[in-house]
């Protein structure tokens, strides 16, 4: 069965083939050769996701009615940590499928940014998942 892509992807997936052109993007390491990437996930997505495009974030998008586990985040892989922004409402069962996913897809670390502060990082180690505090 083929997944499909995240919201944003066409534009990740343009800007990471032309590194020279990462300098002009928000969070890039100082020497312009390492892109942070974000997901966005919750009620509030599609608003965050506009702002964020406007800012020159480079990120990719989980829609409020998506299955996080039936998307193809396979672009994420390599460019760890990625950060999870919370965007409004997001359920914690919603919030599990997704860091599984992006883990199931290739990145090792996952930064969980919630509203509440309280920063949560995801590893993957082997075949399992582990949740070790920020």
């Amino acid at each position: 069965m083929r997944r499909h892509q995240p919201a944003y992807a066409r534009r990740l997936r343009e800007v990471l083939t032309v590194s020279g052109t990462w300098p002009q993007y928000a969070g890039i390491s100082a020497d312009g050769r390492h892109p942070q990437l974000w997901v966005l996930a919750g009620s509030n997505t599609w608003n965050v996701a506009r702002e964020y495009a406007r800012s020159r974030y480079l990120f990719l998008a989980c829609p409020p009615d998506a299955d996080p586990e039936a998307l193809d985040w396979r672009l994420l892989a390599g460019h760890d940590p990625v950060l999870l922004r919370q965007c409004g409402q997001l359920d914690g069962d919603t919030l599990k499928r997704l860091v599984l996913a992006v883990l199931r897809d290739g990145a090792e670390r996952v930064l969980y940014l919630p509203e509440d502060g309280q920063v949560r990082r995801y590893i993957r180690a082997g075949c399992e998942v582990k949740y070790a505090a920020a």
